[in-house]
C-alpha cells in the first residue's frame, strides 16, 4: 500500500492540490490501529478535477452503490494497483441534521516524507468525531477514544471547530465520553 500512497502522492502534490488522508490511514500513522484495508484521500472543491484526473490515470475508476449513511456530493473509488483508494469531497453524513465535513488547508494538521514525498493527514481528533456522527461503536472508535485519552487533544482549534457543528445531544455525548 505503501507505495501506491507515494505515487497518488507525488502525482497530486506535482498538480499543487490540496488534500489529505482520512480514515483508517490516519489512525495507522498514530498506531491506533495496525492496519488500513484502503486509501481514503479528501480533497477541496478546486482540486476536484485534478485528483480525479490524476487518479484516473493511475488506476481505474469503479462505480460503487450509493451508501444511505452518506451524502457526500463528490465520492470516486477507483482501483490503483489493486488498492481501493476513495476520492472523498464536501463529505456528508446522513444525521438529524445531515452533517458536512468541509475539507480545506486548515484540516490538514500535519505530514510524512516518504521517499522525499509529502504525505498530508487530517486530525484523530475529525475522525473521533465523524465516527461519532456515524454512529460506530467499533474497536476502531474505541481505540481513537483511548489514543485521546491518553495522549489529550493535540489539535484543538480543529476540536474546537469540529465539536461546535456537532447537534447538541451528541456534542455531550462525545465531550463526556472522554472524560
Amino acid at each position: 500500500m505503501e507505495k501506491t500512497l507515494v505515487q497518488i502522492a507525488r502525482h497530486l502534490n506535482e498538480r499543487g492540490i490540496v488534500w489529505a488522508l482520512g480514515g483508517s490511514l490516519v489512525l495507522k500513522h498514530h498506531g491506533i490501529v495496525k492496519s488500513a484495508r484502503d486509501i481514503d484521500i479528501l480533497v477541496t472543491y478546486e482540486g476536484l478535477e485534478a485528483a480525479d484526473e490524476e487518479l484516473s490515470s493511475l488506476g481505474y475508476k469503479q462505480t460503487k452503490m450509493a451508501n444511505p449513511q452518506f451524502q457526500t456530493t463528490y465520492f470516486y473509488e477507483y482501483v490503483i494497483n489493486g488498492i481501493e483508494v476513495d476520492l472523498m469531497c464536501d463529505f456528508k453524513i446522513v444525521r438529524d441534521p445531515v452533517y458536512t465535513y468541509l475539507f480545506d488547508s486548515e484540516c490538514v494538521v500535519g505530514a510524512d516524507f516518504i521517499e522525499d514525498v509529502r504525505i498530508p493527514y487530517t486530525s484523530v481528533e475529525d475522525w473521533y468525531i465523524l465516527y461519532q456522527l456515524m454512529n460506530r461503536t467499533d474497536d476502531k472508535t474505541q481505540a481513537i477514544r483511548q489514543y485521546i485519552k491518553l495522549n489529550g487533544i493535540t489539535h484543538p482549534t480543529r476540536w474546537e471547530k469540529m465539536i461546535t457543528s456537532v447537534p447538541e445531544p451528541l456534542k455531550t455525548q462525545i465531550t463526556s465520553s472522554l472524560r
